[in-house]
């Protein structure tokens, strides 16, 4: 029997996805750039939107794993073939870009493709196991920052034409991808789990209107309370090279916090009113292609402005302006791309 979804529901959560998306996007070119032109100090604000990219990726890759179950998309073939994109991406880069041996340094992709297979499995079960996963992945994040010594410059191995010691290369791979990298799975893993979990609930609870506002208020507290995390934070704390995320390593309560912030985001989101007509400025357009250019954007830049030391707001407008620029090129593309495939068939 074929499962059938509120479309007016399907509407309204497709359009906060895509609002999370490309907010989650211009996050990402900030923490970049940030990354490459360092200045002496950063501001609060900037640390912070620089710290809620990959949390908003990550909790809507698992909402929209839910949502493509849904709807009969994410079958073994699927997987394999998000698997797949996902891994060359990040070889890519990895050889390319950063000039290291895959696996090395705990890249994001290398995040969402565990969650790709996680997610396979748990959309299978009920959302008592989902629950379930996800608490054990905030016991895991608290087992982990108490236990493993974090290294807050990243040992990896550098291409340089020498064969490498394969075991010393496996050990530090997994140790990167599961404990110390840049994005641990066994840490990270936690927001697509939380984003499979408020898909599978979110049917039930949109309708509930007491309910929606009992849990955004109870969240939206629950966020004001873990806020003092942040709050607390010293600038001078030690962190991983010209990184300026709130974090490193990613504490228990800084999961908390993160899981609660997305939340009343996507709540908050679902409260704006924009015309179909309009979204598709904001509608985010072959997600891993830029995630790829953007880096090489940022080198472009970089060579041409890295000796000259640019205020911080610069920097963001930089960013943004980056972001635009690669967004506009895409749209383009693909209005281009259809109209050549649309007059093919005449």
């Amino acid at each position: 029997m074929k499962k059938t979804i509120n479309n007016e529901s399907d509407n309204k959560i497709d359009s906060n996805i895509i609002l999370m998306r490309f907010l989650a996007t211009v996050c990402m070119f900030i923490a970049n750039f940030a990354y490459f032109f360092e200045t002496l100090n950063f501001s609060f604000l900037v640390r912070f939107l620089a710290s809620i990219a990959a949390p908003l990726f990550l909790f809507i890759f698992g909402y929209c794993s839910e949502m493509a179950f849904r709807n009969y998309h994410f079958d073994f073939k699927y997987l394999l073939k998000r698997v797949a994109q996902f891994a060359l991406c990040a070889m890519f880069l990895d050889i390319v870009y950063w000039e290291i041996y895959p696996f090395q340094n705990g890249d994001i992709l290398y995040t969402y493709i565990f969650s790709a297979i996680m997610l396979y499995v748990l959309l299978r079960h009920s959302i008592r196991v989902k629950f379930l996963t996800l608490l054990v992945f905030l016991l895991i994040s608290l087992v982990v920052y108490k236990f493993v010594n974090y290294e807050f410059d990243i040992n990896y191995l550098v291409l340089n034409g020498q064969y490498p010691d394969i075991p010393f290369l496996i050990k530090m791979a997994l140790n990167n991808l599961f404990f110390t990298g840049w994005f641990p799975f066994l840490i990270w893993g936690v927001f697509p789990v939380a984003g499979l979990f408020v898909a599978s609930t979110r049917s039930f609870v949109i309708h509930k209107t007491r309910l929606r506002w009992a849990t955004l208020g109870f969240t939206l507290m629950c966020c004001i309370v873990l806020f003092d995390t942040f709050i607390n934070l010293k600038f001078n704390q030690d962190r991983r090279k010209n990184n300026i995320e709130l974090f490193y390593p990613l504490a228990w309560n800084c999961v908390l916090f993160f899981l609660a912030l997305v939340y009343v985001v996507f709540d908050f989101l679902a409260l704006i009113k924009i015309k179909h007509s309009l979204l598709k400025y904001f509608k985010i357009r072959h997600g891993l292609l830029i995630y790829v250019l953007h880096f090489f954007v940022l080198s472009i830049l970089y060579q041409s402005l890295g000796k000259i030391v640019l205020r911080e707001n610069l920097i963001v407008l930089l960013a943004i302006g980056a972001f635009i620029c690669v967004h506009f090129l895409l749209v383009l593309f693909d209005f281009v791309s259809k109209r050549y495939t649309k007059n093919s068939h005449v």
